[in-house]
């Protein structure tokens, strides 16, 4: 009788032990707790100092109080405080973005040589447009190197480029990583071939911190959505990831920043340049970085638009939109 009692008593610690961890996991941060309510308070000081709306406060506010939004707002203030599990050459580049007063950027154009190539070259005034674009939209002084190169590309790359299969796969793959490795990164590249002997070329992607763009559709003209998409795989040359969850956090596998909704099931228009949200209240907010971006990501010397980006901001929304964001955000 007694040996039972004892795996019976066995039993009870070792199901304690394992409801003890599960909590543990999910919130295990509450010793951090006033850390993260002093760091949602200076966000909103931080908020209310570079001007923007009371609106927008006040939704960003209502989503602090969801349960599912906390978490995912907290980890941007892991973020503003430097304590990342990113991999490591994307906090080498993000460090670099946070202190370097300038960045450094290499635009690549490569141009085939190929008898049987139809290509489009760049537009060096669309380079400019860009060059101003990117630095609006990251509040940073960018350099940037336009460099034109000439290319056999069946001779140099063979048919990798003909399918996602190919450019994917080691034996092949290696091709073009060797071709990237004579450029410093950050950098696009901008493949201008958009049919060789009569096949597609097209892709947009990153890969060792440049950007590699090819096809007709990611011609570099003057289009606010081509220049999205670029300063988008520029954000990832500079460090920055499609989501900024942790990659221990228990909510990755199953909330992401692109279909992030609160606890009433309704999407709260969280979207900017590194997150693609298809269920936004205003598809214009997809340009910018988002309040909460700009507050994680702030340089050490501040942004070289800081008197100005918070009124652009609120000038994205009518005051229609935005009272229908807090009435869904604030549950009324």
């Amino acid at each position: 009788m007694k040996i039972l009692n004892w795996k019976r008593l066995i039993s009870i610690c070792l199901i304690l032990a394992v409801i003890t961890g599960v909590l543990w996991i999910h919130f295990g941060d509450f010793n951090d707790r006033p850390l993260y309510e002093a760091s949602f308070a200076d966000f909103v000081s931080w908020m209310k100092n570079h001007n923007y709306s009371q609106s927008i406060i006040d939704i960003y506010e209502c989503n602090y109080q969801d349960p599912v939004l906390k978490l995912i707002i907290e980890e941007y203030f892991k973020i503003k405080r430097g304590d990342l599990k990113w991999a490591q050459y994307s906090l080498i580049e993000y460090m670099k973005f946070k202190s370097a007063d300038s960045l450094y950027l290499s635009f690549i154009e490569v141009i085939p040589t190929d008898k049987n190539a139809q290509f489009q070259v760049v537009d060096p005034v669309a380079v400019d447009d860009f060059h101003k674009y990117l630095q609006a939209r990251f509040g940073k002084d960018i350099v940037m190197n336009h460099k034109k190169v000439a290319v056999n590309y069946n001779e140099v790359f063979g048919d990798i480029f003909y399918s996602y299969e190919s450019l994917f796969k080691p034996k092949t793959n290696f091709k073009l990583a060797d071709f990237i490795e004579q450029f410093e990164p950050p950098c696009i590249i901008k493949f201008d071939a958009e049919f060789i002997n009569d096949k597609v070329v097209a892709g947009i992607w990153n890969i060792r911190r440049c950007a590699i763009i090819m096809g007709k559709d990611y011609r570099l003209v003057n289009d606010i959505s081509i220049f999205d998409k670029y300063a988008h795989e520029f954000g990832h040359s500079i460090g920055l990831v499609h989501q900024f969850i942790d990659p221990d956090n228990p909510l990755r596998g199953n909330v992401d920043m692109e279909t992030i909704r609160n606890n009433r099931g309704r999407y709260v228009g969280v979207d900017d340049i590194m997150i693609k949200s298809k269920m936004a209240e205003n598809k214009a907010v997809g340009h910018y970085l988002s309040p909460l971006s700009r507050y994680a990501l702030e340089p050490v010397n501040g942004y070289e638009d800081k008197d100005e980006f918070g009124a652009v901001y609120n000038s994205l929304y009518s005051q229609e939109v935005l009272e229908r964001i807090k009435a869904c955000a604030c549950g009324e």
